[in-house]
């Protein structure tokens, strides 16, 4: 992993787990902090660990090995991540533990469900809310949710959403303004709305009708920026859009970042992150180094662009 500032000067390098052969299931989970970044590292030969690393690669924390698979994380607002375990042996205990922004342990929590997890999220308030599948409460296709505090405390299980026999894998929950959080569909739809400790409603329509979007705060928490996907194939212009969006839904203004044609199937490769600081990433085109068969890859930045 390596590491640059905002001018693109090397900072330093980390390295995890590597992947030592072709499906080899270690590997490094990278999340973003106010500060630094927090890795969820996964090795079958030993365990999981969270390791906090600052903005040079240097370690400022870990939690060390833990004998758990860590299957989903979820970045907190508040500095630090939540992550969902089971443990190595299979057996149906389901646990939900935070640590702060030094891998230090805040709390861990057994869920009053033993349901498998299927989407974490943090809201800006360090709520945490965890669904679980929830089809032998509810009914096919239904999902059950349960609120964490910011120190742990699990409310009552209650009846979050149906997503009908949409796959369970890629859900995404995301932070609203102020508090509360949306949730997103594996096809691309947003369906439902949660305020903090609520049971859920439908989403708002501006976000219903921007659908396959990803949001990230803007204008120091105050507005969406709303990040559409690059167009599939080489039919259209190649390009990203990103719309900042009041939460009521009223448009500020759009930012169109062009992209690239990849080399080798002409697809656009137009894929943009925001960071904490309102910086706008795109990642460019992969290319060959030639001999070898060595790859590289680029990124543009526009540091501080939806502050």
């Amino acid at each position: 992993m390596f590491l640059f500032d905002s001018s693109g000067n090397s900072r330093g390098t980390y390295s995890g787990p590597d992947q030592r052969s072709p499906g080899d299931p270690a590997f490094t989970f990278l999340t973003e902090q106010l500060a630094g970044f927090e890795l969820r590292n996964w090795d079958p030969d030993t365990g999981s660990e969270v390791v906090a690393i600052d903005g040079t690669g240097s370690v400022v924390g870990s939690t060390r090995t833990i004998n758990a698979v860590f299957v989903l994380v979820a970045i907190d607002p508040l500095g630090g991540v939540v992550v969902s375990s089971v443990p190595r042996d299979s057996s149906p205990t389901r646990a939900i533990a935070a640590y702060d922004d030094r891998a230090r342990l805040r709390w861990r929590t057994e869920l009053p469900s033993s349901d498998a997890i299927v989407a974490v999220g943090v809201d800006r308030q360090g709520n945490t809310l965890a669904l679980v599948d929830g089809s032998s409460r509810y009914g096919s296709g239904k999902l059950a949710g349960v609120w964490l505090d910011h120190s742990g405390r699990a409310g009552s299980v209650f009846e979050a959403a149906d997503i009908g026999d949409s796959p369970r894998g890629a859900l995404l929950l995301t932070p609203r303004v102020e508090s509360g959080l949306f949730l997103r569909r594996s096809d691309g739809a947003w369906i439902r709305q949660f305020d903090a400790f609520g049971p859920g409603q439908p989403p708002p329509s501006w976000l219903e009708a921007r659908a396959s979007t990803t949001l990230h705060m803007a204008r120091g928490g105050r507005a969406y920026a709303v990040i559409s996907p690059p167009p599939p194939t080489s039919g259209g212009a190649c390009q990203a859009t990103i719309e900042v969006v009041a939460p009521s839904g009223k448009t500020c203004g759009t930012a169109v970042f062009p992209g690239e044609q990849n080399a080798f199937n002409g697809f656009c490769t137009a894929s943009l992150t925001v960071g904490y600081d309102g910086t706008v990433i795109e990642k460019l085109d992969e290319r060959s180094t030639g001999a070898g068969g060595g790859r590289v890859c680029g990124f543009s930045w526009w540091t501080g662009f939806l502050q």
